[in-house]
């Protein structure tokens, strides 16, 4: 026989204790008002002190975003006026080419470096051009 089926008032019971306080999954929420409004208080106050530290991030952000664009406007400026305004004679233009032709020199001798230490590699290569130079020949 199966198990009678538990009327309203049963129902009602089950679910409120008599002072007036509901049970639920993660505790008991007071409909009277006076523990729930609390706690409510409680999170409103929460919220407003997040909002205001996430304002004073966004004001810092916008400070530091100011701070680097005038630095970088002020650099800008500074090359610019040193491209402009700087006295170009021919000894600095000459030592500029020495330092240039150093460069080179410095490049070349680790270019040749690098050739000779390829080793086989430089082999399989050299035979893979002149096969294909032989193939391109006929």
């Amino acid at each position: 026989m199966p198990a009678p089926e538990p009327d309203r008032n049963t129902r009602q019971s089950m679910t409120k204790s008599d002072s007036g306080e509901r049970r639920t999954g993660f505790g008991v929420c007071n409909r009277s008002g006076g523990n729930g409004s609390m706690w409510r208080h409680t999170w409103f106050k929460i919220l407003v002190g997040l909002q205001l530290v996430n304002l004073a991030a966004m004001v810092l952000l916008e400070q530091q975003r100011r701070t680097i664009w005038n630095k970088e406007a002020t650099n800008a400026q500074k090359i610019l006026d040193m491209k402009t305004f700087s006295e170009k004679t021919e000894g600095d233009i000459r030592y500029v080419a020495r330092q240039l032709e150093e460069v080179r020199k410095s490049l070349s001798l680790l270019q040749q470096e690098a050739e000779k230490k390829t080793g086989p590699a430089a082999m399989l290569k050299d035979s893979k051009g002149r096969v294909q130079k032989t193939h391109a020949d006929k």
